[in-house]
């Protein structure tokens, strides 16, 4: 089904609708140079009804243009699927930034800034939207050129309010002076593609040549629309749009001076502005002193205008090289007969009226008018409509060359296409269910596909242990269980060279003493392979100390310190790694220095103590009780380990010595002997008479015996 989509100008002279549905691009018979392809389906148009005496006529334009809306609406103007509306200047701005650099990404986060520095209102009263402008002046050196329009909040949300009244929910809200670009390209545009007729020599009215060569400013267009109260400009070069103006003068500057100097009401001003109205030029001169009168008043309305227009021009030549060598006339203001050969003349650039829009409209459907409705406005409203035209065709997205500036973004994005979506919701749940099935029967495919795999593999798996082993197994644990009970001679247990109790003596016996150096261990984890201590001291020299300590220990191979971090002012949390390899660190031998033992007052203290407690414990009172900073010595809140007793030689002054080496000597001989003696009660459990039968059956080796059942 075609799309319709309908254009609405909200003039304040009159609401303009335009709907129009896209075709096949290219030129249609009868329509002239057109480019964007397009079919008109209908047009109507609504005169607002002027304020009345007493009233405010800008406090009442809304509610007087809705008045204008719901009477299209009744007329089914309004009928479409697409909607398309704008904002005049004195409602919106736009304004040309530069950046420094091209990342647009960037541009897009530096935007807000710089626009705020722009514009004379807070950010968020404000709603903006932005184009990057391709091949301009100042982009082409170095950086970015950059075409940001904006608008008030509550502008922008008066015109959404106004049109929901009938409704309508525009899908696009643009500025009126850059969308008459859509209406150049898709109506106005030569055929060639370029700005002028593509004559070789360009001439003004005048007859000056205008330089053509490299260098000389190249040749652009411009299309003027002087509504009722403001004048919309917008200059393109290329197909891209090189500034746009929004003048406040229009035709009701003209009505009203005619009701001035002719002593008239402002309707029939009006009407005689558009049947009578006339401005004298070279050709046609005033035949009575009436015409001469008329035509003085509506130069002087228009001056402002062309004063502006002159400014244009020479802006557009001085600072972007670019020439306006046409100027297109539309709008209801600008149907005043010799209008375009006075502007023709007093700025020398060629002027041309917009009757392309006429014959678009002839050959449209005019929407039919009620009886009591006011009588049409005259047949000629082509011009009058070009803002509409320009919105409709901007919603085709075949205007080449041009980028879309829309207000309906952030708070105001258009929220229609989620109701697209809840309308196809029935076929796109069929297929999401479509797609979930295809996928889990692939997934089942797929499973199955890997469990004859798995399977295939176990099979040759166990086939290979049999080969291997000569035995027939279920599982290829028990088939890698047998592998290793062959190569070692047993089930593959081994013992540690160290165990964990060895490492922690170590361990203890390498820290400083607590009366030395203040530290606490808080966790200790040992295993075969790696040591991992943490704890708290009192500074990183502390640790550093404990570092060089430990290392050189029997089997600590590498002593790495890890993270530390101040716990508080007199607390250090520190991490301290030990690598475990007997074969590569049998150890330095050295022995700490002991600290210092108890005096021989606090020996005979405690000596007496002792004698007068028990007789039973007599023997203990040769030995001094440690104090707290020596039982302190032992890693953590750990239970310190009670070795065998070891004689302890008392020296002279009373204090305690170190132990002998004769002593360390003996405690780990005693300790060797235990480990010798658990592997003898471990080979034990697992070498019996029927296990050793069972062995030897199954691999064909006999058993060397030595004539004790209970080794082999």
């Amino acid at each position: 089904m075609v799309q319709r989509i309908v254009g609405i100008d909200l003039g304040s002279h009159s609401v303009k609708a335009v709907t129009i549905a896209a075709r096949s691009k290219g030129p249609v018979p009868g329509r002239g140079p057109q480019r964007v392809g397009f079919d008109m389906l209908q047009w109507g148009e609504e005169p607002v009804r002027a304020a009345a005496e007493g009233e405010d006529e800008a406090a009442t334009l809304r509610e007087r243009q809705g008045a204008a809306l719901q009477m299209l609406q009744r007329r089914g103007a309004l009928d479409g699927e697409v909607f398309v509306t704008g904002l005049p200047g004195d409602a919106a701005a736009v304004k040309t930034l530069t950046f420094p650099f091209n990342d647009r990404a960037k541009v897009a986060e530096t935007l807000p800034f710089m626009l705020e520095d722009e514009i004379a209102l807070d950010l968020d009263d404000v709603v903006y939207s932005h184009v990057f402008v391709e091949g301009g002046a100042r982009s082409r050196d170095k950086g970015s050129e950059v075409l940001c329009a904006y608008a008030r909040k509550d502008a922008v949300q008066e015109v959404l309010d106004q049109l929901a009244i009938t409704g309508v929910d525009p899908r696009h809200v643009e500025l009126d002076a850059l969308a008459l670009a859509h209406v150049w390209h898709g109506v106005f545009a030569p055929p060639h593609g370029g700005d002028h007729d593509g004559s070789t020599e360009l001439r003004t009215p005048g007859g000056t040549v205008i330089e053509t060569a490299e260098g000389a400013p190249a040749p652009c267009a411009a299309l003027v629309d002087i509504g009722h109260r403001h004048t919309t400009v917008c200059v393109l070069a290329g197909g891209r749009v090189v500034s746009a103006h929004t003048l406040l003068h229009g035709g009701a500057d003209a009505t009203r001076a005619l009701a001035r100097e002719l002593s008239l009401q402002l309707d029939e001003a009006e009407r005689g502005k558009r049947k009578e109205a006339f401005i004298e030029v070279s050709g046609a001169v005033a035949q009575f002193p009436e015409q001469q009168q008329i035509s003085d008043v509506l130069k002087r309305a228009y001056a402002p205008v062309v004063r502006r227009l002159r400014q244009i021009i020479q802006a557009t030549i001085s600072s972007a090289r670019l020439r306006v060598v046409k100027v297109v006339l539309t709008g209801g203001g600008s149907k005043v007969l010799n209008l375009d050969r006075h502007i023709a003349e007093e700025l020398n650039v060629k002027v041309a009226r917009g009757t392309e829009l006429n014959a678009l409209l002839q050959s449209a459907q005019r929407t039919p008018l009620a009886v009591d409705d006011a009588a049409p406005l005259d047949d000629g409203a082509g011009a009058e409509s070009a803002l509409a035209f320009a919105y409709a065709l901007s919603a085709l997205g075949g205007s080449r060359g041009t980028s879309r500036l829309d207000f309906r973004t952030g708070p105001f994005a258009w929220k229609g296409d989620f109701d697209f979506l809840r309308e196809r919701l029935p076929a796109l749940s069929a297929w999401a269910a479509a797609l979930v099935v295809a996928l889990g029967l692939g997934a089942a495919a797929q499973a199955v596909m890997l469990s004859r795999e798995d399977t295939a593999l176990l099979e040759q798996q166990l086939k290979l242990c049999q080969e291997i082993t000569g035995e027939k197994t279920d599982s290829t644990s028990r088939c890698l269980a047998l592998i290793q009970e062959r190569i070692n001679g047993t089930a593959g247990f081994q013992v540690p060279e160290t165990s964990a109790t060895d490492t922690f003596l170590e361990i203890s016996r390498r820290l400083p003493y607590a009366t030395e150096l203040k530290r606490k261990v808080t966790e200790l984890d040992i295993t075969s392979e790696r040591v991992r201590l943490k704890g708290t001291t009192v500074s990183y020299d502390a640790i550093d100390t404990m570092v060089e300590r430990l290392q050189g220990g029997r089997c600590f191979s590498l002593v790495e310190k890890g993270k530390a971090r101040n716990v508080n002012a007199d607390t250090v949390e520190m991490n301290v790694t030990i690598n475990l390899d007997c074969a590569k660190a049998p150890g330095d031998g050295k022995t700490p220095a002991p600290p210092p033992g108890p005096t021989a007052e606090q020996l005979r203290a405690a000596t007496s103590a002792s004698a007068t407690s028990s007789s039973s414990n007599s023997a203990a009172a040769s030995i001094p009780s440690l104090t707290p900073s020596q039982s302190s010595s032992m890693p953590g809140d750990a239970v310190p380990y009670a070795p065998p007793p070891v004689p302890v030689e008392v020296g002279g002054d009373g204090g305690f010595k170190r132990p002998s080496t004769e002593a360390i000597e003996e405690r780990r001989e005693r300790l060797k002997k235990l480990r010798e003696e658990r592997e003898l009660r471990r080979k034990q459990l697992i070498s019996n008479p029927l296990q050793r039968q069972s062995v030897r059956d199954r691999f064909q080796k006999p058993a060397v015996l030595d004539g004790n059942d209970g080794d082999e």
